[in-house]
């Protein structure tokens, strides 16, 4: 019995510096990516976990006037994206352009839907009397509903639907949301 564990030791051991030596699964990591069907030899790093889209984004947000110049600017001179990953450890050298990117998502998704950058603005004051005078609020942009998030809150903090939803029971002060900060 004591050999017999010894074997299924060093047999782990074996297969686990394997996968360490090879980047996984016996293979190394660029075969992945030739060792496809039909694909021709390639020598790009997308499997470094280098991910293509990120300049792209910033390029957009620049070009459609949602961050400055400047600050546009400081992500070319400060950004590999060559090396860029959003996964794993982030590069020491890389910090200043993680900063760069974090503050130019957050300045742009504080005036626009990120996601919606050609929708029209949703004005939620606008919108809140709107449903007070018991009007529909719903604005259609590219056929969306963009006020719908503000009409839906409205809608599930009153208290007719609090009591049909058996919600707030302990009549809270502040309205509910779909999300806390």
């Amino acid at each position: 019995m004591g050999l017999r564990w010894v074997y299924g030791v060093v047999a782990v051991a074996v297969v686990a510096a394997g996968l360490v030596v090879d980047g996984g699964y016996g293979f190394p990591a660029e075969d992945l990516v030739e060792a496809l069907p039909g694909q021709p030899n390639v020598t790009f790093r997308q499997f470094a976990g280098v991910d293509r889209d990120v300049p792209a984004m910033y390029e957009f947000l620049w070009s459609h006037g949602l961050i400055s110049d400047e600050l546009e600017n400081t992500i070319r001179k400060d950004c590999d994206f060559s090396s860029y990953s959003f996964v794993g450890t982030r590069n020491e050298s890389q910090y200043q352009c993680y900063d760069d990117l974090d503050e130019s998502y957050e300045i742009a998704s504080n005036h626009v839907d990120i996601y919606g950058v050609i929708y029209d603005e949703c004005y939620p004051s606008i919108v809140e009397q709107e449903l007070r005078l018991r009007k529909m609020a719903t604005k259609m942009s590219y056929g969306i509903d963009i006020c719908r998030m503000y009409e839906t809150s409205f809608y599930l903090n009153l208290p007719e639907v609090q009591k049909a939803l058996h919600a707030n029971r302990t009549n809270l002060r502040y309205n509910w949301s779909d999300c806390s900060k």
